[in-house]
């Protein structure tokens, strides 16, 4: 009798676990309903794009390193309307500065050099100096300034610079920690934080202070081998960034900004990232993956799940330069050369859309609430699960409890 009874409470046991994870699957191919669609590409006529900005019209801004070209594109129709030859070489980083019609231009020099570019006339409108490479840019239309990360060529400290964006006056520079070199960066307006990845190992993020002068504040270093941030994005409402971070596989860290804390990881089988872009609207990252052919990985945001992804073809190359416009809710992907020792060949901008909407319905029964059943992430086949993502061995002795209604 109490065989019996253990087993019917081992078959019962089992069938509730199936049915979880049936459900799991469910999810997903109707999550999976709505797939990156893949739109056009444009004509390869650009050399190993390096950075991308749009402004109001959807007319985009890109920097052709090899070339050390500007090129001003009309997304809709991805034809060229404008050209200049840039007077620095290696155009490397680019920010907009929408409202007054101007752009701002990072080159691979040593010591650094940043351009500003007036749209309207189409020509450079001054330049500043910068102690390395301005390999990161932000601009603040707040207060008008830009924030400038270094990268030194050879391995030493880079700097942050502000630099105020109409008389090209540098502000204030502050050391980044030792090591540190600004691989990525974003900014968080309400706060007014700057979160700069440094490219070393183990991969870290500082904080460093904005307002009203630079100041160094704290870091998050993530686990050893976890090396190199390399892409980052910050959500709308100033809550939480992410970082894609590049070795041994591509993981995005998710960063608590009101705390500063790192606080979930995804992990997956693919190369680092690099390039990243948010559509806060639609509640979805991207982030691009650094290889041949690669990989176009979309999050949810609600629950930080890997829901899909696409590939790139084979001859698209490496991507180099993400943009979401969130209107519509198309990805625009410029591409260039891994090495660019060897860049010769031309390369192009790719088109691919999103139009669902993410949501993330919880429905928990009166038995206990087990929260990590709300981050099984089983959903795609060949991920690597993050140290957070699984149940723990507890899990398969108990029976779920809450239910995940995936609405894209």
């Amino acid at each position: 009798g109490i065989n019996a009874e253990y087993g019917v409470s081992r078959t019962v046991g089992a069938r509730m676990r199936g049915l979880y994870i049936l459900l799991l699957v469910s999810c997903f191919f109707f999550a999976s309903a709505y797939k990156i669609t893949r739109l056009a590409s444009s004509e390869p006529v650009f050399q190993d794009v390096r950075a991308l900005v749009v402004d109001h019209n959807n007319h985009g801004y890109l920097v052709s390193y090899g070339s050390s070209t500007l090129f001003e594109v009309n997304l809709n129709s991805l034809r060229v309307l404008r050209t200049a030859t840039l007077p620095f070489p290696r155009a490397r980083s680019l920010a907009i500065d929408a409202s007054h019609g101007r752009l701002f231009i990072g080159f691979e020099t040593n010591p650094g050099t940043v351009l500003r570019w007036d749209l309207g006339t189409w020509k450079a409108s001054g330049n500043v100096t910068t102690f390395h490479s301005p390999r990161n840019l932000i601009f603040n239309a707040d207060d008008s300034t830009l924030l400038v990360g270094t990268y030194p060529a050879v391995r030493s400290t880079g700097v942050i610079h502000k630099i105020n964006g109409t008389t090209l006056q540098v502000l204030d520079t502050v050391e980044l920690p030792t090591g540190f070199r600004a691989r990525t960066m974003v900014y968080d307006t309400s706060r007014h934080y700057l979160y700069v990845g440094n490219d070393g190992a183990p991969a870290s993020v500082a904080r460093i202070w904005v307002e009203p002068t630079l100041a160094r504040s704290d870091v998050i270093t993530f686990p050893k081998n976890w090396d190199e941030t390399s892409a980052s994005v910050i959500d709308g409402q100033n809550s939480f960034a992410y970082f894609g971070l590049v070795s041994p596989v591509g993981r995005i860290a998710k960063i608590d900004l009101s705390t500063f804390t790192w606080v979930d990881t995804i992990s997956t089988a693919g190369e680092g990232f690099s390039a990243a872009g948010i559509d806060n609207a639609r509640g979805f990252a991207y982030f691009v993956s650094n290889e041949i052919p690669s990989a176009l990985y979309r999050v949810r945001l609600c629950d930080f799940t890997l829901l899909d992804l696409e590939h790139l073809q084979q001859g698209d190359g490496f991507p180099s330069a993400l943009h979401v416009r969130e209107l519509s809710g198309i990805i625009t992907v410029g591409t260039g050369c891994h090495n660019t020792l060897s860049c010769s060949g031309p390369s192009g901008i790719i088109k691919l859309q999103v139009t669902d909407v993410a949501t993330c319905e919880k429905s928990t029964s009166s038995q206990p609430q087990h929260q990590y059943l709300t981050t099984v992430n089983f959903r795609f086949a060949g991920m690597i699960p993050s140290p957070s993502c699984c149940p723990p061995p507890e899990y398969f002795q108990s029976q779920p409890d809450i239910v995940e209604t995936c609405s894209s």
